[in-house]
């Protein structure tokens, strides 16, 4: 029987540390994923290991690193770190791979990891799940014919280079402004690795920060950021003046933002910054400081506020299914420069290949330095849009014959659906230029089904999301 705790997928493999997922499993996947490398490296080839800092990191770690020597692959061991410090080591070591043992937001007691290809991007969906359907047939581990390769400690060399490569980013001649503007935040890396990169790079960018929670491996809050568990985060903010503050998850791929609890966004909506607002934040900064029009890539779960901000800069906006792979995809093909996804405030620079959160504040960081305001008075330049929520359930049985009722009842009402390539990540339905209702299965909870409604009209929003939650029920009744 199936282990329903156990979720492999586009984003990885994620399941409790103990209960499905141990090292067993983890050497089958090593062995696996090995054997795909070798189909395109014939002989030698290099790997990365990295993971967060959870309890059970290590072993996992190990196991990996032990099955790539034997294939007689080089490792180059990251050590605990972030999920960007990983794919980052992947291109700068030019490997043919690499992995991170994490489960990202959820809690201690689970663990995963994420598979990288080459250019240090999570495995593009045919690969993933090949190497997914190499497991479950049964992979059975190849005696290497050469010598074994060895593994090498870079912990502390990939964060310099790392820090050098986030400068490169926002480029070195904005490092001035940036010094000049005299910020102020409050860090809270939630005993994530990030907290060593972190001391590192804001000296440098001349970044004052009030670290909170910053022992590696100790969890204090709850690790996924949410308006609840950055409640003192909120509170550091306003006892010390920041300007805004910094929440991580345990891998870093994400940041969530606080604002003051004085500001006019924190009254009337909440101190955390909706993630639509941060990734448009991250695509001013690009579009404005590179003079671009690249295509902007977001998932369709994204704000038509990116749609509006692009067209300021005569960019056009490419909606693709959720899923940091496809967004990141679409971009290599497309070329674009920025590009994320407003539904998790995950946002994409071109050349990394993955969400950052400490790319986003630095992003951040040099809209404000460019434009000469803060960030509660940037995000008031923003047109309002309100996103209203709900999550509900049926049957697997249901849910698996529910995208097609959708498509035909929305199609049939003479609505326009704004369909990505499949209906894996959701079913979008426009009712005009900014408003829109959507519907996603969850890809953790077997028949359960969020309804997202975006709208810069409140009251619009609100009525989407209870049209969406009927039509929900009388399709599944």
């Amino acid at each position: 029987m199936k282990n329903k705790q156990l979720v492999e997928s586009l984003s990885g493999v994620r399941g409790v540390y103990g209960a499905g997922l141990d090292e067993h499993l983890a050497r089958s996947y090593a062995h696996a994923f090995a054997q795909h490398i070798r189909t395109t490296v014939a002989a030698g080839g290099s790997f990365v290991v990295g993971g967060d800092a959870r309890s059970s990191t290590r072993a996992l770690m190990d196991v990996f690193a032990d099955v790539f020597v034997q294939y007689g692959f080089s490792v180059y061991d990251v050590g605990i770190t972030s999920t960007p410090v990983t794919e980052f080591a992947v291109r700068q070591y030019q490997t043919d791979g690499g992995v991170m043992i994490t489960a990202s937001h959820n809690p201690p007691e689970y663990n995963g990891w994420k598979m990288l290809a080459h250019d240090g991007a999570v495995l593009d969906v045919a690969t993933s799940q090949a190497v997914i359907d190499a497991v479950h047939a049964g992979v059975t581990p190849i005696a290497s014919s050469e010598s074994g390769g060895a593994v090498s400690d870079v912990s502390q060399a990939v964060i310099v280079e790392y820090c050098e490569d986030i400068k490169r980013i926002i480029g070195h001649d904005n490092l001035d402004a940036i010094k000049d503007m005299g910020l102020k935040v409050v860090v809270d890396p939630n005993g994530s690795g990030v907290a060593r990169v972190i001391d590192v790079l804001f000296p440098q960018l001349g970044i004052e920060y009030v670290g909170m929670n910053t022992t590696v491996g100790t969890f204090v809050r709850t690790i996924e950021p949410t308006v609840e568990t950055l409640k003192d985060v909120v509170q550091v903010v306003d006892d010390s003046g920041a300007q805004f503050g910094c929440g991580f998850d345990a891998d870093a791929d994400r940041v969530e933002i606080v604002l003051p609890s004085t500001t006019a966004y924190a009254k009337q909506y909440s101190p955390m910054v909706s993630g639509n607002y941060v990734l448009a934040l991250g695509v001013e900064s690009v579009l404005s400081h590179e003079q671009s029009t690249t295509p902007v890539v977001v998932n369709i779960a994204t704000s038509h506020l990116i749609h509006g901000l692009a067209q300021q800069y005569t960019a056009s906006v490419v909606a693709v299914d959720v899923g940091e792979t496809n967004v990141v995809s679409a971009m290599q093909s497309l070329g674009s420069r920025i590009g994320g996804e407003g539904s998790n405030g995950g946002i994409i620079e071109g050349s990394t290949r993955c969400r950052d959160g400490i790319v986003s504040i630095v992003l951040i960081a040099r809209l404000l330095a460019a434009t000469g305001t803060t960030l509660a008075e940037k995000i008031a330049e923003y047109p309002v849009f309100y996103d209203k929520r709900t999550k509900v359930g049926c049957t697997p049985e249901q849910a698996a014959m529910l995208p097609e009722k959708l498509m035909n009842h929305f199609t049939q009402a003479g609505a326009t659906i704004e369909a990505p390539p499949s209906t894996v990540g959701g079913i979008k339905v426009l009712f005009d230029e900014t408003s829109f209702v959507m519907f996603r299965a969850s890809a953790t909870e077997p028949g359960q089904f969020r309804i997202i409604a975006n709208s810069d009209d409140e009251a619009r929003a609100t009525e989407l999301l209870e049209r969406g939650s009927e039509i929900f029920e009388q399709l599944t009744a």
